[in-house]
């Protein structure tokens, strides 16, 4: 296996890791659900172990995850919008500029490119204000110094006339890197499913939103 690779299926495992956490879901649970042992499924999470394509598949289906939320939260997608609310401490901080990030568990599986529209709350009543940031990108696991689930998100104030449902291509270098991934798994002789596939479902998500 080339360096290529082994740096792929590592981050396919730190990514592995972090979504299981996020949701509270049991790894051997999981590895029951998708028909690996729970040896071999955490060496993935370590990883160390390529997974056929279709296990990943299983994966996928069992943490109701979409492909860019395993193979690459920075890949393109249709954006999700997500309504949080945060006290108005918290609130005056992003609104001023002081806090041009958040923190927080990753149940609702952000990614870079997404909405929050930030309401200020006080006590358990929103007052009506109201901020839309823009992920910029995400930091969790290896990158910084938080446990498995949680992420750190760069955000900065958007227009919401600028709110799209489209998604852009693929560029070649995001291409290569998906590849990677996409290879660090060992494909299944009977999974007919190419690279072609994933970028075709990646391109044809639809706009949605979620409450918190």
């Amino acid at each position: 296996m080339s360096a290529v690779d082994r740096e792929a299926l590592r981050e396919l495992g730190w990514r592995l890791r972090h979504h299981c956490a996020a949701q509270s879901v049991d790894p051997d649970e999981v590895a029951e659900h998708i028909g690996v042992t729970s040896e071999d499924f955490s060496l993935a999470m370590g990883g160390s172990q390529e997974l056929p394509f279709s296990t990943v598949c299983a994966i996928l289906d069992r943490l109701n995850l979409e492909w860019w939320q395993f193979y690459g939260t920075e890949f393109p997608h249709h954006r999700t919008v997500h309504e949080v609310s945060l006290d108005s401490d918290a609130w005056q901080a992003m609104a001023s500029g002081v806090q041009p990030f958040d923190i927080r568990r990753d149940m609702e599986r952000y990614c870079a490119g997404d909405w929050l529209r930030l309401h200020e709350q006080v006590g358990t009543t929103r007052t009506g204000r109201m901020l839309t940031m823009e992920v910029t990108y995400l930091l969790y696991l290896a990158s910084v110094n938080l446990p498995p689930g949680y992420i750190a998100m760069a955000l900065r104030p958007v227009d919401i006339s600028r709110l799209s449902a489209a998604a852009p291509p693929l560029t070649e270098a995001q291409q290569e890197e998906l590849r990677a991934r996409l290879d660090a798994c060992a494909k299944a002789p009977h999974d007919n499913r190419t690279w072609d596939d994933v970028e075709t479902r990646i391109s044809r998500r639809p706009l949605k939103s979620t409450e918190k």
